[in-house]
């Protein structure tokens, strides 16, 4: 019992088993649509197919080749893939809000870190991430900055190159680790070579060490180690320009503001940068969130709902630092004073920040049993359609739809064609502004000569020319069977 006072690690250990078990407990079965193209280069991978979505196409259209490789691991020794997934995602979330305790810890202001400890785990943006490699990118980030700061910068360095496997916006963050150390050095040395000189050689053998077999590899295998899915996701930007980024960043603003609890982050964050000010230890934490966004922002990329979880562990930092900052008031200073109204001023610096804390906590709460009763409509659909082309259409017929990622996992090993570009990236050279992917399905379906459509209404171009006197229906799903909002149609084209 004693121990179980006064060492930390057993602590830390409950907290991440309690909250690990839980999220599990609730979520295994969340599931999107956009993980199972990792899902499927990792079973194929451990099937003997090769590091390939479509067997015999060396495109690399996961963002996350750490996570694929995991997973393959772990489905060689019996594990079933989504489901791994999404434990080691809520692992990942559990892990994170621990080290968001740590790094407020070794910023000398703990009261921030209890933030981290019931805020970052229950984030519905976060957790609605489950099952992708986002939670685990952003765990292995928060694992650099805390190396970081206690000047470890190799390990710091290993951690940023995982990080930069799992998910390649990790260069971010790696890139204002970098510039706050050599800021930090030049102020010290004041000599552009002193710092030169200063590195460590082995704070750069280790991160090159990780990543440069990838490199290597990808050059080799793929042509690039860079997923095609960038250049693809850019394209999709030219559809509609309010489905860019920084349009649905301002949306997302605006969803969370319907909820009075999220009124709190909205004035503790810009709170917590300019208590920052006096604080240069905080900058790169807080720094994160604003060159991420400036960098999609730049990049034009369409918006997707897991971008935005990349903003907040550094927003959650500012909360924190405003909170922490509130609780243990200005550092030094005057001596206490004494009376009835410093007792008072007193208590509320010490109980404002916890009830603040406490109401955001149980509106986050409150936000997963709504997110937990929304699971996707999707999944149910989509699995019965790829489990239905597995028992009437041959292994090797090629299936042409516009998401791939659910149905092509339980299809496989068949090839698929995707209407978005993510696997055949020439599919994205099509998109023009104005356009629509039911415009570059006609297109794709030219091209690549599907002998499978699944199809959900629309695609009018589509049935004009490639269906046209040469597909079939085949089978039908009702939507409402499912849950889900529209039929969808499988034809057999030939």
């Amino acid at each position: 019992m004693d121990n179980l006072r006064t060492d930390p690690k057993i602590w830390a250990f409950l907290y991440v088993l309690a909250v690990t078990g839980g999220l599990f407990y609730f979520f295994r079965g969340w599931s999107y649509d956009d993980p199972y193209i990792t899902y499927r280069y990792a079973a194929n991978l451990a099937d003997g197919f090769g590091f390939v979505y479509n067997p015999g196409e060396r495109v690399l259209s996961t963002t996350s080749p750490l996570l694929a490789l995991a997973l393959a691991g772990l489905h060689r020794l019996g594990a079933d893939i989504p489901a791994t997934a999404n434990l080691l995602g809520t692992f990942s979330l559990a892990v994170g809000g621990l080290l968001q305790w740590e790094i407020a810890r070794r910023l000398e202001l703990p009261a921030a870190g209890w933030a981290g400890l019931l805020l970052y785990p229950t984030t519905p943006l976060l957790v609605s991430t489950l099952g992708s490699e986002t939670p685990i990118y952003l765990a292995l980030c928060l694992g650099a900055v805390s190396l970081y700061l206690q000047k470890k910068y190799a390990a710091a360095g290993v951690f940023l190159s995982l990080a930069v496997l799992s998910r390649a916006d990790a260069l971010v963050l790696g890139a204002l680790l970098a510039a706050d150390w050599l800021i930090r050095a030049f102020r010290t040395t004041r000599s552009p070579a002193a710092v030169i000189r200063s590195v460590p050689l082995k704070t750069l053998i280790a991160p090159v060490a990780v990543l440069l077999p990838w490199v290597l590899f990808g050059w080799l295998y793929f042509g690039s180690p860079l997923p095609a899915t960038l250049a693809a996701k850019r394209a999709q930007g030219l559809l509609n320009p309010a489905d860019r980024f920084l349009p649905g960043l301002w949306d997302l603003a605006g969803r969370l503001a319907e909820f009075p609890h999220y009124w709190i982050y909205f004035v503790l964050i810009p709170a917590g940068f300019l208590v920052a000010i006096k604080r240069p230890a905080w900058y790169p934490l807080l720094l994160w969130p604003v060159c991420f966004a400036a960098g999609y922002t730049l990049l034009s990329v369409n918006r997707y709902p897991w971008y935005y979880a990349s903003l907040f562990p550094g927003a959650l930092a500012g909360a924190g630092l405003a909170l922490g900052a509130w609780f243990h008031g200005p550092a030094g200073g005057a001596p206490a004073r004494t009376g009835l109204f410093a007792e008072s001023v007193r208590r509320l610096r010490t109980a404002g920040p916890v009830l603040l804390l406490l109401l955001l906590f149980a509106g986050q709460l409150t936000d997963l049993k709504r997110l937990h009763a929304g699971f996707d409509t999707r999944f149910a659909i989509y699995r019965e359609i790829g489990l239905w082309l597995v028992e009437n259409t041959p292994p090797d017929a090629s299936i042409g739809t516009l998401e791939v990622g659910i149905i092509g996992f339980f299809a496989r090993p068949r090839p698929m064609v995707d209407f978005t570009g993510l696997i055949q990236p020439d599919v994205a050279t099509q998109f023009r502004p104005g356009y629509a992917y039911t415009d570059a399905a006609a297109w794709a379906a030219e091209r690549y000569q599907p002998d499978v459509l699944v199809l959900a209404g629309g695609f009018g171009e589509l049935r004009q020319t490639y269906m046209r006197d040469r597909c079939r229906s085949a089978a039908e799903f009702a939507g409402a069977d499912f849950g889900y909002d529209r039929d969808i149609v499988i034809y057999v084209c030939g």
